[in-house]
């Protein structure tokens, strides 16, 4: 929504031209949210009130001359508001502002061709490929390798006997500076300070937060060279796994990495990659809208092996796997394992079950109309344990369940013959009714 102001200055002859622009009300808005993916959007808060905000004016003035009229002013300024939790009182506001003078004028105008032009449509903005500096701190970077080498060095001088004040500045610093290096300033690094155990201490905890294909490579490979103990590495890809730009690529390299002999035989190590790549996929989905089922292959060909061996352990690391992913292509494995749905379920624990049922919540979140008709196919089944079916009462509100299927379910409580699953939903119920979350509304 735009709107115009035209006035006109009777003794200059100036024309100013005042336009201002509603940036919540976009047809077409290019927007892109970064850092967000284990978020869930409250459509119904948007409604009320909205998270972003934004406004843009632009002012131009404009004096008529022999050949025209001729723009001799332009100001722009733009302010967005954000506000992520406290959208009253706790919002942050960020304002750009910019001022062009025309100071001459060195050739002629030239004459716009008299032909017809083609409709292209409306110009838009694309993002581009590159991470961007942490706007805490903008640096100007020469040489990474060095630079980074005189960062480093500071932090390891002046953190010696308690934390300096600049200490986490220079982190930041390290940790950009680290972001533009390549593979090469990497391992040069590495080489010239991995004998110096404060160094490496730096170092490993700056390497994770890079958040680059280059950092989780390098893990990688200092990993296979056996110069990271497993301590050194199941920390780092704790949380490497977790701020790494998730894409085909580092999800690709996360399966290569689980399925490696050597992780194998560590099972603490394995743990935290399958977890990780469960995530990983989840945050690329939540970008890419038209995600493939290929990038679970891994965990789904591994959870199908583990239910032929019945090998408990490996199946409720896939099950934990799926369930961070929330990718609906998992739903025909998962419920394999759920009771009156897969031959599988009979010769597995309880305990197992209910983490297959666990597993479908992020599932239903996306996909509810697949969700819904399991969990309530189980709620429903008196001859389940009383356990399972409570969980799946916990499925079944993750959907969002309508009216008629919320009638439905009181319908079959008021018969239910077990105290402790009436209990269970009715104490469920009561919690999200008291539940100050727009989208709980409806229960």
């Amino acid at each position: 929504k735009t709107h115009y102001m035209i006035t006109e200055d009777v003794q200059t002859h100036q024309i100013a031209v005042r336009k201002s622009k509603d940036l919540n009300n976009c047809h077409d808005r290019v927007r892109k949210d970064i850092g967000l993916a284990y978020t869930e959007t409250c459509e119904e808060c948007q409604q009320r009130l909205r998270s972003l905000t934004g406004t843009a004016t632009f002012s131009y003035i404009m004096k008529p001359t022999d050949t025209g009229t001729l723009v001799s002013e332009a100001t722009v300024e733009e302010v967005h508001q954000f506000s992520l939790f406290d959208t009253a009182t706790g919002a942050a506001q960020m304002k750009a502002k910019q001022i062009l003078n025309l100071q001459e004028v060195k050739n002629s105008p030239i004459a716009p061709h008299a032909g017809e032009y083609s409709v292209r449509g409306s110009l838009q903005y694309e993002f581009a490929t590159e991470i961007h500096q942490t706007p805490i701190q903008l640096l100007k970077i020469s040489n990474a390798q060095a630079q980074i080498a005189e960062v480093l060095q500071h932090l390891v001088a002046n953190n010696a006997a308690m934390v300096h004040e600049d200490a986490p500045l220079k982190f930041i610093q390290l940790v950009q500076l680290m972001r533009v290096a390549t593979m090469e300033n990497i391992q040069a690094i590495w080489a010239q300070y991995k004998n110096k155990p404060v160094h490496r201490r730096w170092l490993l905890d700056a390497l994770p937060v890079v958040g680059t294909h280059v950092a989780l490579n390098f893990i990688k490979e200092k990993f296979h060279a056996d110069e990271l103990a497993v301590p050194e590495l199941t920390q780092a890809l704790i949380v490497a796994l977790h701020m790494v730009h998730a894409n085909p690529d580092t999800i690709q390299l996360t399966a290569n990495l689980a399925s490696n002999p050597k992780v194998k035989n560590i099972p603490v190590l394995r743990e935290v990659i399958m977890l990780g790549q469960g995530s990983m996929v989840a945050r690329y989905c939540a970008e890419v809208h038209s995600c493939q089922a290929d990038l679970l292959k891994h965990i789904h060909e591994n959870a199908a092996e583990a239910i032929s061996k019945a090998d408990i352990p490996e199946i409720r690391l896939s099950l934990k796997a799926l369930g961070n992913a929330g990718h609906p292509a998992s739903l025909k494995t998962i419920m394999k394992l759920l009771p009156g749905f897969g031959s599988a379920a009979a010769s597995i624990p309880m305990r197992v079950q209910i983490d297959a049922l666990l597993a479908l919540r992020n599932i239903a979140k996306k996909e509810p109309k697949l969700v819904q008709p399991v969990a309530l196919q189980l709620f429903m089944d008196r001859a389940l344990h009383p356990e399972l079916r409570m969980v799946a009462c916990i499925v079944l509100f993750e959907t969002k369940p309508s009216v008629a299927l919320m009638a439905t379910l009181g319908g079959a409580l008021e018969k239910e013959t077990n105290m402790h699953v009436v209990s269970f939903a009715y104490s469920h119920i009561k919690s999200l009714s008291r539940s100050m979350t727009p989208d709980n509304m409806h229960v």
